[in-house]
């Protein structure tokens, strides 16, 4: 039997599962009160008041609908979608607020400031059933227009997948499209692996087999539930690097989206438990098996450290992996050099005298105002890395150039910090006998925050 409070609290579970959804990838949290106050009343206020009145508008529209149609009392429902809504939100929040003890007066103000607008605007709604009903849909129309809203976001998804097939074909080839972890965070864990002296590889892979198995709408289920404390369902490890929670961590980030908050915060965790864990100097990269150890620190499974050892060799394998291996070399009738293709032995000019190298290609990804260079080689044979910020199409346009010796931080880890300046990074390579090798220049690019060879 469907009555008034049944239809009531219903819409307020529909109107809260829409709060939860829009907040995966909103950039604030206008519709529940579990952010900072001072962008309910003073930030944003305007922004707070549409986007926190709209839905429950529309909502209590739908509601009037639907009870007119099953011959229940509108003005009932509309009620029990009042009560139902303040206690799924800004009642809720509070109670956690008064557990913690921390943002007390500051979510009572705003559950008194909600609750007195969405009280004005309940009861003129319930003042006027007759007026209600007229003006609007039948709850028949409304399901409808729901399905018609539907179909036809189905079909304009499935002609913008189809035509941006051939558009997006270069997008899907981005360095480290096949990770699933965005630019963003591949920035950050740069940072972080910079900090703590950890191989950058390495990090890469376990938090991109952690982000395969935790989308980022599941993430935000996690985060409500460790938000909220749901007795068993309090979940142990959150963020896109499956760590314990950091609640004193994410109010200090305090990103407008909560939900970056808590990858970061996971990120720095775990990247703070491998400090300074890198592959020895006389060696480029860890060993499968040497991989798989160091992944037992974060997750003891043995499907998930052969997943791990799996992503870190495959960032190193032939083909279009980033860090493939590209042949330099060195010829003396140059002054300088020369830069030589990146996949195949060059060929040598008569005359020549070579001297080649492999190593694995360089890469390097923005984070902020700074860019992380990833060039690992061994140092038994090198004297310095010089990398010089060049500008506009040619090499010769020196910006700013820096020099690290074999013993540097740099050269052990493998990964260098560098301003964010210029159109590109042009890496030098010189050996104890002082040849000189040129790699390929890194482009930046306007579409991507990753530069690599051939991307």
């Amino acid at each position: 039997m469907v009555t008034a409070i049944g239809v009531g609290a219903t819409a307020a579970v529909v109107l809260k599962i829409a709060f939860m959804l829009a907040r995966v990838s909103w950039p604030e949290n206008y519709f529940d009160s579990t952010d900072r106050a001072s962008h309910w009343f003073t930030d944003s206020p305007v922004k707070v008041l549409i986007w926190r009145l709209l839905p429950y508008a529309l909502v209590s529209i739908a509601v009037g609908s639907f009870a007119s149609s099953a011959h229940v009392s509108v003005a009932g429902s509309l009620w029990s979608l009042y009560i139902a809504h303040l206690l799924s939100t800004n009642v809720l929040s509070l109670a956690v607020a008064f557990r913690d003890g921390v943002g007390v007066s500051g979510r009572y103000a705003y559950l008194l400031s909600v609750a007195v607008v969405l009280a004005i605007i309940t009861a003129a709604a319930a003042s006027v059933p007759e007026l209600l009903v007229e003006f609007t849909p039948s709850s028949e129309g409304l399901v409808e227009g729901i399905w018609t809203a539907i179909l036809v976001a189905v079909i304009f998804a499935g002609y913008k997948t189809l035509t941006d097939a051939q558009l997006s074909r270069s997008a899907d080839e981005k360095p480290f499209a096949d990770l699933k972890v965005s630019e963003y965070y591949i920035g950050v864990i740069a940072r972080e692996s910079y900090s703590n002296t950890v191989d950058l590889p390495l990090m890469l892979s376990i938090i991109a087999l952690e982000s395969s198995n935790r989308p980022k709408f599941i993430r935000r289920i996690e985060v409500f539930l460790s938000e909220h404390k749901l007795g068993t369902h309090q979940p142990k490890t959150v963020g896109i690097a499956q760590q314990p929670p950091n609640a004193e961590r994410v109010q200090e980030l305090a990103y407008r989206n909560r939900l970056r908050s808590y990858d970061e915060a996971s990120i720095e965790s775990l990247v703070s438990l491998f400090e300074g864990t890198v592959p020895g100097p006389e060696v480029a990269k860890f060993g499968p098996n040497q991989v798989k150890s160091l992944a037992d620190r974060n997750n003891r499974g043995s499907v998930v450290i052969a997943g791990v050892s799996r992503i870190y060799s495959g960032l190193y394998s032939t083909g279009r992996s980033v860090m493939r291996d590209v042949y330099l070399s060195r010829i003396d009738d140059g002054p300088d050099g020369v830069e030589c293709s990146a996949d195949a032995q060059p060929s040598l000019p008569e005359g020549g005298v070579r001297e080649e190298i492999v190593v694995n290609a360089p890469w390097a990804v923005r984070c902020g105002e700074h860019v992380y260079m990833q060039f690992k080689i061994p140092t038994s044979w090198v004297s310095s890395v010089e990398l010089r910020l060049v500008d506009d199409d040619t090499s010769s346009s020196v910006i700013e150039s820096f020099e690290f010796t074999k013993n540097s931080k740099e050269c052990v880890q493998g990964l260098y910090l560098l301003p964010n300046i210029g159109a590109g990074i042009q890496v030098n390579i010189y050996s104890s006998a002082g040849a000189k090798f040129v790699a390929p220049i890194l482009w930046y690019s306007s579409t991507s925050d990753i530069c690599a060879i051939d991307s």
